[in-house]
């Protein structure tokens, strides 16, 4: 029993982010992006988690960053970040684990672990400090039991901003590689897409619209992700977040708001730390943190 909820949430969590092989790579990445159903993409971070590396943050502060989530059935993700600022240019690093628990085979009772990896390098660079460019570059490990598939992969993003207004555009690809080792040796397309991001305060209004339009190169259907950021005072954010591919979770049993996102956003000067939620409707509810320590 314990074997077919994995496999059906491992199958809405494809039908909402992922798309293909290697889901590490599509799946929000911290608790922001969760919180607002990876939406967002085109604005400033202090992480690289983002589907466009041109976004990462160009302050001058080291920050280390602890992202966590915990979907239901005991899958489990985490991600760990060093940002680190250079004299022209912006560095991170990170280490991601996505760990789907222990599977057991029906028929001999051969219990198996089934994980995915990433390693990902980026570096970015500003133009005049009114346009960004980003590039990453990304070692994928996919496990199951003791079967091992790799990939190398590059993902590459441009993005600009304006202040008066408050409005920003973001366009990025992600996942552009190859496959070395297929664990069963079969042909299977990694997840690139095309990625256009973009962001936009209304005049007296704290906060930001946001609208993100994804296209996998190996599906049809285009995804449209929306979220909305509010600032309360100094210190707080809200955040909720949709998009179209939530339909697909709606059955007899959902509610009203099928694959609704949200979270909450603590800022200080030294850390920051994101709570967050996603629901899966009848498969359960994703809950997130994330900590980022500004040093």
């Amino acid at each position: 029993m314990k074997n077919q909820i994995k496999y059906i949430l491992i199958f809405f969590c494809g039908l909402i982010f992922a798309q293909g092989n290697f889901q590490i790579l599509t799946i929000p990445a911290n608790t922001r992006m969760l919180s607002l159903s990876n939406a967002g993409h085109a604005m400033n971070s202090l992480s690289s988690s983002t589907h466009n590396v041109a976004s990462l943050n160009t302050d001058n502060r080291l920050n280390i960053n602890f992202n966590s989530h915990i979907y239901p059935a005991s899958i489990l993700y985490f991600n760990t970040e060093a940002r680190i600022p250079l004299q022209n240019f912006i560095c991170s690093f990170n280490y991601a684990n996505l760990n789907y628990g222990e599977f057991k085979d029906a028929e001999s009772n051969y219990s198996f672990n089934s994980s995915e990896f990433l390693f990902k390098g980026t570096i970015k660079t500003e133009l005049g400090k009114k346009v960004s460019f980003g590039a990453s570059f990304n070692y994928a490990i996919n496990k199951i039991a003791n079967q091992f598939s790799h990939a190398m992969l590059l993902s590459l993003g441009i993005r600009t901003q304006l202040n008066n207004p408050k409005f920003g555009l973001g366009l990025a690809i992600n996942n552009i590689g190859k496959i070395l080792d297929n664990t069963y040796g079969i042909n299977e397309n990694l997840p690139t897409s095309f990625n256009l991001s973009t962001f936009y305060c209304p005049k007296n209004f704290p906060g930001f619209l946001l609208l993100d339009i994804v296209q996998f190169t190996n599906i049809d259907k285009i995804q449209i992700h929306l979220g909305l950021e509010i600032k309360i005072g100094d210190y707080l954010l809200v955040r909720f977040g949709n998009s179209n591919n939530a339909l697909d979770l709606y059955d007899a049993d959902s509610s009203y708001f099928p694959g609704l996102s949200g979270g909450l956003g603590i800022i200080s000067k030294q850390w920051n730390i994101d709570v967050g939620f996603f629901n899966l409707e009848s498969a359960g509810i994703v809950s997130s943190l994330s900590i980022i320590h500004k040093i």
